[in-house]
């Protein structure tokens, strides 16, 4: 078997697993948290922010450089090494430095997200004065949330999956 349809297999099980887990997780949350039987979907109370198109461009630019920082971090550290090898040569083909560089953005988004928010809300409080609970973050909210955030990483890890699996089978010689 090939190298790479050896990692789509493992990639495409790996997706089915988390996507399992999470479903799992869903329903036992659903029975133990009694909050969560009620609508997932905030009422339409949030305030309205000041928001302009400044802010908005702001947001974008901490997106983009908080997600380039901490990778460019991980690969300086040495982070990403013993995972997915070196880094191709400078002189290597475009398309491999390309999957390398997706591959070390998939593996830090975890760590960028967690940047991300961190540097964006305290910049947007400071310029438009919006505090979490106008973008729907709030304790009351939180089970609803994470209801919400498994339903959608559930849906496209199964997703994600089915199109592996799809592909692993359009690939491999079909048995006779």
């Amino acid at each position: 078997m090939n190298d790479w349809l050896h990692q789509l297999t493992w990639n495409a099980i790996a997706y089915a697993a988390v996507g399992g887990i999470g479903i799992v997780a869903l329903a036992a949350m659903i029975y133990f948290v009694p909050k969560l039987r009620k609508s997932w979907f905030p009422l339409q109370r949030l305030r309205p922010g000041n928001w302009t198109g400044y802010d908005v461009f702001l947001a974008f630019c901490i997106f983009i450089g908080s997600q380039r920082l901490v990778v460019d971090t991980l690969l300086w550290l040495g982070f990403f090494t013993p995972l997915i090898g070196p880094p191709p040569d400078r002189e290597a083909a475009a398309p491999a430095q390309l999957v390398y560089a997706l591959r070390c953005l998939a593996i830090a988004s975890p760590l960028s997200l967690a940047f991300v928010l961190g540097c964006l809300l305290p910049v947007l409080y400071a310029r438009s004065n919006a505090r979490p609970p106008h973008y729907g973050l709030s304790w009351s909210r939180f089970a609803p949330n994470v209801a919400l955030g498994v339903v959608a990483s559930a849906l496209v890890l199964a997703a994600a999956g089915a199109f592996g699996a799809r592909r692993l089978r359009r690939l491999t010689p079909a048995s006779r």
